[in-house]
């Protein structure tokens, strides 16, 4: 009998069985899809990995001597490969008070958290302030929060002060590396 070659995964196996003349078969386990002149052929449509196929003829020598029998197969190899799907997605937040006197500071946290089930690289945070708040001196501050694995977060806190009163709508804006964005708000009313 002859036996199939295993490896990463094989399809479309062939085995092919020739024997001489002097050999009438009675039985085979399984039963070859053909059998032309001599030749029987099995096909089996795949194999897993290091898998065996046993092939059984039996038979009978018409007269005395040698019987010489030749197998060979041939296949297709097969290699499967499971490939994961993943989802970037990134959420941010923002709090402040809803109101102070003019000479308070403004403290703001802003939380930025990968919500996805993939890494984010180069994630950045932007908060331009509007008009009439600053912080440190500045109208706009940048946070790098570099790489945020899947369920990870950072939080900046930063103190602005207003240079009038009114109705303040301070916004913030993440971006990642993969172009992934989401933005939060936070409005304060500064009071005498």
């Amino acid at each position: 009998g002859s036996g199939a070659p295993g490896g990463p995964g094989t399809g479309n196996v062939n085995v092919w069985d020739r024997v001489g003349n002097n050999f009438r078969a009675s039985a085979a386990d399984p039963q070859p899809a053909d059998v032309n002149n001599g030749v029987a052929h099995w096909v089996f449509d795949s194999m897993e990995p290091r898998g065996v196929r046993t092939i059984s003829v039996t038979g009978s020598g018409s007269e005395e001597g040698f019987i010489t029998t030749c197998g060979w197969a041939t296949y297709s190899p097969i290699l499967c490969e499971p490939i994961k799907v993943v989802k970037a997605d990134i959420a941010l937040t923002k709090t402040g008070p809803a109101e102070v006197i003019l000479c308070d500071v403004i403290p703001y946290v802003v939380t930025v958290k990968n919500t996805g089930s993939s890494v984010l690289k180069n994630v950045q945070v932007t908060d331009t302030l509007p008009a009439g708040l600053t912080a440190e001196g500045r109208s706009s501050l940048v946070f790098d929060a570099g790489n945020l694995a899947p369920g990870e977060s950072k939080q900046f806190a930063f103190n602005a002060v207003a240079s009038q009163t009114g109705k303040f709508e301070n916004v913030s804006k993440v971006k990642t590396g993969e172009g992934i964005e989401a933005e939060a708000a936070s409005t304060t009313v500064v009071r005498n």
